[in-house]
């Protein structure tokens, strides 16, 4: 989680600074490590509900 919100924080600067490409090569990493997150908790709440 802290690494999201750390990237989070680069990505907002990037863009402060107009360095777009930069902004959405980030983007692009913080939507891979959401995806992530969200199929972990996904996949705990089907076994939980599986029992």
């Amino acid at each position: 989680m802290y690494s999201h919100l750390d990237m989070t924080e680069k990505e907002a600067a990037l863009r402060l600074q107009g360095n777009f490409a930069a902004d959405i090569q980030m983007f692009d990493e913080i939507e891979k490590e959401a995806m992530e997150m969200a199929n972990y908790m996904f996949c705990g709440m089907i076994r939980c509900c599986a029992r």
